[in-house]
């Protein structure tokens, strides 16, 4: 894998959980994101970041990120919070954002495309599939040879999402 390349924007990773924060830090890597990976642990403090990524005069110089992995289930400010105020903001309006979360719930998949996701991943995810899914969301041409594996193991998630979803409706 190749180094970090500082000059890149960040991706931002919004999530309450320590652990799954080390796990997305982790699937990044496998994925080969040469993008820096700042991480935020909860929506308040994402919000804190995101506005003085907006300011005109910021002396930290915080750019604005290339995405932005989201986590809807957080205390205090929840990720629909987050993502119904990125949207809101002209400044962040083209920020990519993706959903990662543990839930399946078909009203969250629905409610956070009207809100604006570009997609919506159930924790954890091929590092693969990832590396694939980034790419296109950024307008990076994907290999060929992980374009053919990509597809490959989306369909097996996708296969695996669905019997998972009926296990729980006949339990």
């Amino acid at each position: 894998m190749s180094d970090l390349i500082p000059n890149l924007p960040c991706i931002l990773v919004i999530d309450d959980d320590t652990d799954h924060l080390f796990l997305t830090r982790k699937m990044l890597k496998k994925a080969e994101v040469r993008n820096p990976i700042v991480e935020i642990p909860g929506g308040l403090e994402a919000i804190d970041y995101l506005a003085a990524c907006c300011l005109v005069d910021n002396s930290a110089e915080k750019k604005l990120p290339a995405l932005i992995f989201l986590d809807l289930k957080m205390p205090k400010v929840d990720g629909y919070t987050v993502l119904g105020w990125i949207r809101s903001n002209s400044a962040l309006r083209e920020v990519k954002v993706v959903i990662l979360t543990s839930s399946n719930e078909p009203e969250d998949v629905k409610l956070c495309a009207n809100l604006g996701a570009q997609a919506f991943l159930i924790k954890h995810p091929n590092p693969m599939v990832i590396g694939s899914m980034l790419r296109q969301i950024l307008g990076e041409p994907v290999p060929q040879h992980l374009a053919v594996v990509t597809r490959e193991l989306e369909a097996r998630q996708t296969v695996g999402t669905k019997l998972m979803a009926i296990g729980q409706h006949c339990s």
